[in-house]
């Protein structure tokens, strides 16, 4: 069975809680537990540093994506199970994004934010339909998950912004799970309509091609309910 791999974005500092720390902790050991790999920016320092070795720590899969010009600085580990160095840092989250099932934003700064807003973004223009968490530690990200809601408010993003918040590490997977399963009932659901479609239409003497040419596009725009 292929291994599922998490990203997630956070600090190169560890801020100014323990309780941050304590979140990336708790979060690299779950990840282990439920072999789930975990795809992280690649140095050791902060956040990113406490979260790469509590999951290496705990038995887990460990990938670090670093571009080479922040090597020196953040000083990559050398017991990761991989190292990708890219040349940009653009290419180094089209790599995170490749490699990845799902994101999640522990505390951090204006990287974690630009990072886990571009993950929303690909999800709002139907880039993909991967998993977003924010791990909102001690209410840390409160003031921006605001900011999301005033931005539906006023008529700037459509409907909902697409991500789930927890407060606790221990519902991060959970809560990631929970729409992996939405997504394959959704993607299965689909099928006995197209099952029910196509019979009916060989009933009727119509071409089967034709109703389905019409209704795979509507299907498609609109997602599963």
């Amino acid at each position: 069975m292929t291994r599922r791999s998490v990203c997630v974005f956070c600090g190169s500092s560890q801020g100014n809680d323990p309780k941050f720390s304590a979140g990336a902790i708790e979060l690299g050991i779950e990840l282990a537990r439920e072999n789930l790999g975990l795809v992280y920016g690649g140095g050791s320092l902060g956040l990113m540093g406490v979260v790469a070795r509590a999951a290496i720590a705990a038995g887990g899969h460990v990938v670090g994506i670093i571009p080479s010009s922040l090597c020196a600085r953040e000083r990559p580990p050398d017991n990761l199970h991989e190292l990708v160095i890219t040349t940009s840092m653009h290419t180094r989250k089209q790599a995170m994004f490749d490699r990845s099932s799902a994101f999640v934003a522990l505390p951090g700064g204006v990287g974690t934010l630009d990072e886990t807003v571009e993950q929303m973004t690909w999800m709002k223009i139907g880039h993909h339909q991967k998993p977003i968490v924010f791990l909102n530690v001690d209410g840390y990200w409160d003031p921006v998950l605001a900011m999301f809601d005033r931005m539906v408010a006023c008529n700037f993003v459509a409907g909902e912004v697409g991500v789930e918040v927890v407060r606790y590490a221990s519902e991060v997977i959970p809560a990631i799970k929970a729409y992996w399963d939405r997504e394959t009932r959704g993607s299965v659901g689909i099928a006995p309509a197209l099952t029910a479609m196509i019979e009916g239409a060989i009933e009727r003497g119509d071409d089967p091609q034709a109703e389905l040419a019409f209704a795979i596009p509507a299907w498609t725009a609109a997602g599963p309910e």
